[in-house]
């Protein structure tokens, strides 16, 4: 038998999705939900004997009622004042972004909304989501006093996932049976960017064992050497851990290549005393600088009285007239800020080109720029792979598919590639 029940709600309601962080007032959590009179009483006349369970279980008078037309009745909710999520809800793309910016909110209150969606969320259907969350938020994605919580920890393995790897989460899901075709193809993207990364730093700061030829001892020889199983191994040194070991910082030498940035006194006068020597040898007089998010914020700190970085060295100092600010429409501009991306001086332009790989390195003070005609970029074998098969690849055991590919640089006339750095 088919059992019909007429609903009754807004017609926004299906429309209607949780913002998480971006919510001003956040009305599920730390609220009373208000029921007006007549709205209450309709509740309470509903013929069907399971409807009106549920009101009787979760509507009530309210006590301390300021008017029948706004707050007779209310919804009980928990201690928290939470509203209950959809339990078995399965994480998406969307849910993920919502809640990675309500677990990096300030407010608490975000937190606890952001605990009861997973504590109510599909686990296995959602896992990709919850490892992807727990890289950085996984102590903020629980509350372990609530049974809730400990149950999601436990069955997720959420602080085992949290440090794990693309490809040691991969054997983990395998070994559990949650491995699924939508999961691998987004792991393998995962994959891709990692071997990116790792191969920017080895081509930015690696060094190698092996030396160089430039020293005495050095075994390096024939452009290559072997392991000991005789397995051919081409070392190569980074591009920035090049210059530092074999530049010169020799003040008023013309092969110094090396310059070092006081944050507390270096100041314009200073920048275009360094870029006299810096653009030497350089025909365009345009010098593209890779640096980390340090360098780039010295070069654009404006605060105090006269500011920071540079500018304040510098003596410099910005005026706004908010009321003359240029229009747009109907309303003001209200978007006002400091993004230098090029530093001009009588001796050439220093372009800054922020590179996140430095910001999280070996270096995160240093920059570099490197002369084009005096570098190379050598790749050995077939280019980058995609391995899958641990047999015919001869990959270790534990790694089911991963990316590959050798590379390797070569640097020319050394004092042409420039390093500084933020002291």
């Amino acid at each position: 038998m088919t059992k019909k029940i007429n609903k009754r709600y807004p017609v926004y309601f299906e429309n209607f999705k949780c913002i998480g962080g971006k919510c001003e007032d956040s009305c599920c959590i730390g609220w009373n939900i208000d029921i007006d009179k007549v709205t209450f009483k309709r509740y309470f006349k509903v013929q069907d004997p399971e409807m009106k369970r549920m009101f009787q279980k979760n509507v009530q008078n309210n006590e301390r009622c300021s008017s029948e037309d706004i707050d007779y009745g209310i919804v009980k909710l928990k201690k928290d004042k939470i509203v209950p999520a959809k339990v078995g809800t399965i994480l998406t793309e969307v849910e993920y972004d919502t809640l990675n910016k309500m677990l990096h909110s300030k407010d608490p209150g975000d937190h606890t909304m952001a605990q009861q969606l997973l504590n109510q969320c599909n686990i296995q259907q959602s896992i990709y989501w919850i490892w992807k969350l727990s890289q950085r938020n996984a102590s903020k994605m629980v509350y372990l006093r609530t049974k809730a919580s400990r149950a999601f920890a436990e069955e997720s393995c959420l602080f085992e996932i949290s440090w794990m790897s693309g490809t040691r989460f991969a054997i983990s899901l395998i070994n559990k049976g949650w491995m699924t075709s939508e999961i691998y193809l987004r792991l393998k993207e995962v994959a891709d960017r990692d071997h990116k990364r790792e191969n920017e730093l080895k081509i930015l700061y690696s060094r190698s064992n092996t030396g160089t030829n430039l020293n005495t001892g050095d075994t390096f020889v024939d452009g290559q050497t072997t392991d000991a199983d005789g397995n051919v191994v081409r070392p190569t040194y980074g591009l920035l851990t090049a210059i530092l070991d074999f530049g010169s910082s020799t003040v008023g030498s013309r092969e110094r290549n090396i310059y070092e940035i006081n944050r507390a006194t270096f100041d314009y006068k200073a920048l275009e005393e360094m870029t006299e020597n810096l653009f030497y040898g350089i025909p365009d007089g345009v010098m593209p600088f890779y640096v980390p998010s340090s360098i780039m914020s010295f070069f654009n700190t404006i605060q105090g009285t006269y500011g920071s970085g540079i500018a304040g060295n510098s003596k410099w100092s910005v005026q706004t007239a908010p009321n003359k600010l240029p229009s747009m429409g109907s309303s003001t501009m209200s978007r006002m800020g400091f993004n230098v991306r090029e530093w001009e001086t009588s001796n050439g332009v220093i372009q800054l080109v922020k590179c996140s790989t430095m910001t999280d390195s070996p270096y995160p003070n240093t920059g570099v720029a490197i002369d084009p005609d005096n570098a190379f970029l050598a790749e050995y074998g077939e280019g980058a792979m995609f391995e899958e098969d641990i047999l015919k690849d001869n990959r270790p055991t534990l790694i089911k598919s991963q990316f590959s590919s050798q590379l390797g640089v070569g640097l020319t006339n050394i004092s042409q590639h420039k390093a500084i750095t933020l002291v």
